[in-house]
């Protein structure tokens, strides 16, 4: 197990007293073996790199910065115009600072990138790969991963990664418009933007996302799967790619679109434990099949509109538009529980909603201007296998008008307030625009009991949760003594 030194200029450095020759990095990839480690010297690299063989399991190989704290960064020198292509996602032919085809057992540790347009980081047909303490700005996409004919693309892990795609702000100010990053007809097109920390296409799963910090992006996490992958029977759907998920201990700030879009279909997804901050939209499952998802244990803050003029309501949960002449994906074992959510975004609006439970959730509504009005759920067509009680709640017509519309409501009036809470002025260039993340649950609140509720977990492993007091978030280890939880869930 060797330790080959990159450096951006090659040279002789002094390494434990030894004197060693630094290697141009693609050389260093070229030369490592399993169980070597690539140490970047500080400086930064702006070449282009190509991974085509890995590690084993126990014996992966590493590329790392530099294990004195100083900086290695990877730039490419790029600029927005050129994170432009063809509406769609990101191909081979597409250019990116690192690119890993067939590779498996590989680690990237402690880097930095700037001007990485459209993407850092290209996966195609690998597995075994993980991404721990990068940060950076700009990059339409930081981590774009596919499937190969030959090989699936599975297991990743992204911890700690700290992402400001839009560090100008220029998104949220209403500088750049929403509809120009969506290329709406009539608009420039500025799509460089609609990308996420981390994008798939068709790939097999088992990736975690957990401790990360994004803010300032258009989307954060997006991943897709072709209608071939979904398979229905007896009305429960089978979806063969992204599979067994975990999101967790994220934070998610100022999101112009969506932090979180599975399109297509999801299997065995865990979403917990994360903070929202003037996020557009949380969760966007809209023409998504769902088997076994939980979306559990988080808390959101929206306190007010980005100054784009359009395309700002915004949702919690997004659905599919009743005016889709489509149908809405099949559904099975979807449970939003255990969230606290504050926010001048409806709850769920503008939706034909799936089978659905929702249970044991904090949500205050309130208007920040003349144009939010109170209602929790609008324009929604409820579906006879949704549901939602041990709901507080401040939304006056909760839940009398909601029962006028068919949903399976619970019979808790609405409360003055739900958290004890003022909201805090706002920076954009802090952690979570300056939120310290809690939301005290008010003492109005705090009286109303939970319900018992079953999650279901990753192979279907049904998950029960005993009734308790006061509705919104808790943490995730404390839903039950089941060490599936933490098991077969957080490992």
């Amino acid at each position: 197990m060797a330790e080959l030194f990159a450096a951006p200029t090659l040279a002789k450095i002094t390494v434990a007293g030894q004197e060693v020759v630094t290697f141009d990095l693609q050389t260093a990839i070229n030369k490592a073996r399993p169980g070597d480690t690539i140490r970047l010297t500080a400086g930064v690299y702006k070449h282009p790199v190509h991974i085509s063989r890995g590690g084993n399991p126990d014996s992966p190989i590493t590329l790392a910065g530099p294990s004195d704290g100083s900086e290695a960064i990877f730039d490419g020198e790029r600029t927005f115009q050129d994170g432009l292509y063809e509406e769609g996602w990101a191909t081979d032919s597409h250019w990116a600072f690192v690119k890993l085809t067939g590779v498996a057992n590989y680690r990237f540790e402690h880097i930095k990138f700037q001007n990485c347009w459209p993407a850092v980081f290209y996966v195609r047909g690998a597995s075994d790969i993980s991404f721990s303490d990068l940060s950076g700005t700009g990059a339409r996409h930081v981590i774009f991963a596919r499937n190969s004919t030959f090989r699936r693309t599975k297991n990743l892990l992204l911890e700690r990664l700290r992402w400001v795609q839009d560090p100008d702000h220029d998104m949220w100010k209403g500088r750049i418009k929403w509809k120009e990053v969506k290329q709406r007809n009539g608009f420039e097109n500025k799509s460089w933007f609609n990308g996420g920390l981390f994008e798939s296409y068709d790939i097999y799963g088992g990736v975690t996302i957990r401790d990360c910090e994004v803010s300032h992006a258009f989307n954060a996490i997006r991943m897709q799967v072709p209608p071939k992958r979904v398979r229905v029977t007896k009305g429960k759907p089978t979806v063969s790619r992204n599979r067994d998920v975990r999101i967790y201990r994220n934070k998610f700030s100022y999101i112009r679109d969506n932090a979180i879009e599975p399109e297509g279909g999801l299997h065995g997804w865990l979403v917990a434990e994360n903070h929202f901050f003037q996020v557009h939209a949380a969760l966007s499952c809209d023409a998504v099949a769902i088997r076994n998802g939980a979306f559990i244990c988080n808390r959101f803050l929206n306190i007010s509109r980005p100054e784009d003029a359009s395309n700002t309501g915004g949702k919690i949960i997004k659905f599919l538009d009743p005016s889709d002449a489509a149908e809405s994906p099949a559904c099975f074992g979807f449970v939003t529980a255990f969230n606290s959510i504050r926010t001048r975004t409806r709850y769920v609006s503008d939706a034909k909603l799936k089978p659905w439970t929702d249970v044991n959730n904090a949500v205050e509504r309130f208007a920040a201007n003349g144009r939010d009005d109170l209602q929790m759920f609008s324009n929604v067509n409820w579906h006879p296998e949704a549901s939602t009680d041990s709901l507080a709640t401040t939304d006056t017509q909760y839940p009398t008008a909601y029962a006028h519309d068919g949903a399976q409501v619970g019979d808790w009036d609405a409360i003055k307030s739900v958290f004890e809470f003022e909201d805090p002025e706002q920076d954009l260039s802090e952690s979570l625009g300056g939120w310290n993340g809690t939301l005290p649950v008010a003492d109005t609140a705090k009286s109303l009991a939970t319900l018992p509720v079953n999650l279901l977990g990753p192979e279907g492993l049904r998950i029960s949760v005993p009734a308790s007091t006061a509705p919104g978030y808790r943490p995730l280890r404390s839903l039950g003594a089941n060490s599936w939880i933490v098991k077969k869930w957080l490992p």
